[in-house]
């Protein structure tokens, strides 16, 4: 595959020579070219954009200021900025393959999703908006944000489930030392559903790297640090 050339998204500022005084008549007016963004990463042709990492940077904004040192401070925003970008080098990988599955996330899930983290940490549209304001996010990007993770679910569950197999005897001995350690806990038959519910989503962070780590692989990336 040929390696998609080098782009930048310009835009063209022209000089209005006939507002000037002195100017003189006819002359063509200046042009100057100012390049307002660039890209940061091509995963298989789809582009991310250096606007992109900062954006998803702004989000960590609070952080960075908790460090009081500024060479820290600078050290740990390049830092942060890698990892944004591979970040989003895996989320564009999930989203083509998204795309190939024909996974979809509906306006219904998303409004479903903000309604659970409202319940959950018990704000109305107002609370939720000034939090997230404070974490450098709009309400429409923090929609933006929960789709993707839905999809990014969604494309986990499709991927992965079939590879994930956890036995009787797994839940067992998981319940087990669960008991051992809080003597309180209710009976097996009550509780084994919940187990291995949870085994299977320790399992799943485990199997999604690979399955990243074999698609980096395969993929066409070029990262332009």
């Amino acid at each position: 595959m040929r390696r998609p050339r080098a782009i930048a998204i310009l835009v063209l500022t022209v000089a209005a020579s006939s507002s000037l005084s002195g100017a003189r008549a006819g002359a063509a007016p200046a042009a100057h070219w100012i390049a307002v963004d660039r890209v940061a990463a091509v995963v298989n042709g789809e582009v991310i954009l250096a606007s992109d990492v900062e954006r998803r940077l702004a989000t960590f904004k609070r952080a960075l200021d908790d460090i009081a040192d500024p060479g820290d401070r600078a050290r740990g925003r390049i830092e942060l900025r890698h990892r944004v970008l591979d970040g989003l080098i895996d989320e564009a990988l999930f989203g083509q393959e998204a795309a190939r599955l024909g996974v979809q996330v509906t306006d219904d899930e998303v409004a479903r999703a903000v309604e659970q983290v409202k319940q959950q940490n018990g704000m109305d549209d107002a609370a939720l908006a000034r939090a997230l304001g404070e974490n450098g996010y709009t309400t429409e990007s923090y929609r933006q944000e929960l789709r993707r993770q839905i999809r990014q679910v969604k494309v986990m569950g499709v991927l992965l489930r079939p590879h994930i197999h956890i036995t009787d005897q797994e839940v067992r001995a998981a319940y087990d030392a669960e008991k051992k350690s809080d003597p309180k806990l209710g009976p097996f038959d009550g509780e084994k559903e919940r187990v291995r519910a949870s085994l299977f989503e320790q399992r799943v962070p485990i199997l999604a790297r690979q399955w990243l780590d074999g698609a980096r692989a395969a993929a066409a990336i070029e990262v332009r640090r």
